[in-house]
């Protein structure tokens, strides 16, 4: 039996259309997958590109350089360390340990500022409690302003709270960063004098007079 040569033709040509259809739809769907995977930074048609030289002294005066950072975190996890070992040694609370270790002289109140959390884990857990109460406050401000301001927000008063309730954690930052950065010798006086207003009680005893 003889087939139909008009049928078959037409049965190919179909097959053929099909397939290419086939190859330019994953052709597409490759170029969109290389479209989002590619960063890409667009311009309005009014902005303006300014070029500025970083002065290396400027730059340093700014802020910590990722030197600095890494400097910090192995100089504190030394310290951290050589704290827990002294006051292991005594059979003692860890309040107590750490005040006993101080009237020794063997650590100095300063060098606990911003590392009571590695030392002590009750310190631990009310850095965590601290936090979370931080979180908190930032959240219920942000209620209350969505209910004051029909869905508003005032950013600069949300950002006052925010300031408020973490300058606790700042400043204990702050005067780890200069007691690590003049290695053990504190850049300015009032760091001295202001170090027992943001240190955890629970770790930091008061010194006798």
């Amino acid at each position: 039996m003889r087939s139909n040569p008009t049928t078959v033709g037409t049965n190919t040509e179909c097959s053929s259309e099909s397939l290419s259809s086939d190859r330019s739809n994953r052709r597409k769907s490759k170029d969109t997958a290389l479209h989002y995977l590619t960063k890409v930074v667009t311009f309005s048609e009014y902005s303006e590109l300014r070029l500025y030289n970083n002065d290396k002294f400027d730059q340093e005066k700014k802020s910590y350089t990722s030197a600095d950072i890494k400097f910090f975190r192995a100089k504190t996890a030394l310290e951290a360390s050589r704290i827990r070992r002294l006051i292991s040694k005594y059979p003692l609370k860890t309040g107590r340990a750490v005040d006993h270790a101080i009237d020794l002289g063997l650590i100095q109140h300063e060098e606990l500022i911003g590392i009571e959390h590695l030392v002590s884990k009750k310190a631990a857990a009310n850095l965590v409690c601290e936090r979370r109460t931080h979180i908190a406050s930032v959240l219920r401000a942000q209620e209350i302003m969505r209910e004051e301001y029909c869905n508003g927000m005032d950013v600069v008063l949300l950002a006052k709270v925010s300031i408020l309730s973490s300058s606790r954690s700042a400043e204990r930052a702050r005067i780890r960063a200069v007691w690590s950065l003049d290695d053990g010798k504190l850049a300015h006086a009032s760091c001295r004098a202001r170090f027992k207003t943001c240190s955890n009680p629970e770790i930091l005893p008061a010194r006798a007079a």
